[in-house]
This record gives structure tokens, sequence and C-alpha cells, in this order.
């Protein structure tokens, strides 16, 4: 069963050095690396690379696929680009976005979700962006307080436009879960 997910907003005029960077950190942090195609991930992740500790499962590889694509909002009944959607990232993140690195657990497990947003928040030290978060209703009041969001948004659903500072403090409270 596949896990949490996160996506990367970032605005890049040339991919090629943030691929070099992704794939650089990558590199350090995974004991277990492939990749298949430019700009794809297979990998697997100690936690206690990333700080995670203290859980069930914090002393195995969690499995991770992560992915650098080019942003493009599409509305799926007409297969065009949505311009509603297209602003509402725009209004949530602060910029149009050029391309999205997917960051994708492959298992389901509490400790996958902590380690989804310590790595999300690693390749954002590295390579920058703003991650778009969504939220549960009963999170937007966990998260209402917290340091690095540069965007809320409350429809379609409850999303906030994160830093890795957001990441890593959310992570850090109880109550903490990712929307699957």
């Amino acid at each position: 069963m596949g896990g949490p997910g996160l996506v990367i907003e970032l605005a890049l005029a040339d991919p090629e050095p943030a691929l070099r960077r992704l794939r650089e950190f990558l590199l350090t942090v995974s004991e277990r690396f492939e990749n298949p195609r430019p700009g794809a991930y297979d990998f697997g992740v100690p936690p206690m690379r990333l700080g995670v500790r203290g859980q069930e499962g914090a002393d195995h590889p969690r499995p991770f696929l992560v992915i650098l694509v080019a942003a493009t909002p599409v509305n799926a009944e007409t297969a065009q680009p949505d311009d509603d959607d297209e602003q509402g990232l725009v209004a949530l993140i602060g910029f149009d976005p050029t391309h999205e690195v997917e960051v994708v657990a492959m298992c389901n497990d509490p400790i996958d979700h902590q380690v989804a947003a310590f790595l999300t928040a690693g390749i954002m030290d590295a390579i920058g962006g703003i991650a778009n978060v969504e939220l549960r209703a009963d999170q937007v009041a966990l998260v209402a307080d917290l340091p690095g969001a540069v965007g809320r948004a409350e429809k379609p659903w409850a999303a906030v436009g994160a830093t890795a500072e957001f990441l890593r403090a959310w992570a850090a409270r109880s109550g903490f879960r990712l929307v699957k």
C-alpha cells in the first residue's frame, strides 16, 4: 500500500542545477539508490539519517519515490490547463511554478509520514521551493501558529504553502499525520 506524498513547487529557469543538487542530497541520505531516468529516484532512506528516531521502523530503510517533473495544472475533464487551479496554487505558494518534485512514501506506517516530512524539508533545503501541503479539516487549527506558512487555502480543501521550517515544526507536533 502506498503512503503519504508531498509536492514541492519550484520556479526554475533551468532544472539541471536543481536535478544535480537533488541527486546529491538523495545520495547522502539513502541506503539503496536507483535513478531509472533523469529526475526519477527510487531509494530507501534510513529514518535516523533525517533525525527521525524513537518509532517502530526507525532502524530500517523506508522506501520512497522522488520525481522532478514540469508543472502543468490540468483540468481532468478537458485535459487542458485549469486557470482556477493555477490561480489557487499561485495564491497559496506565491509564484507560478515551472516544475514540481513529488515525494512519495511507498509505505503508510506512522514513521513514513514523519520521514516524508523530513525528507521533503531536506529536499527543499537543497533545491528550494514551497511545499503544497494538504490538510484534513481537523488539522487546520493544529498548524495555525506554526512558522513557515507562506499561504493558506480553505477551498477546495485546506492547504498550506509551506517552507521546510513549517514541515519540521509540524512533524514534531503531537497529532502530526500527512494527508494520503
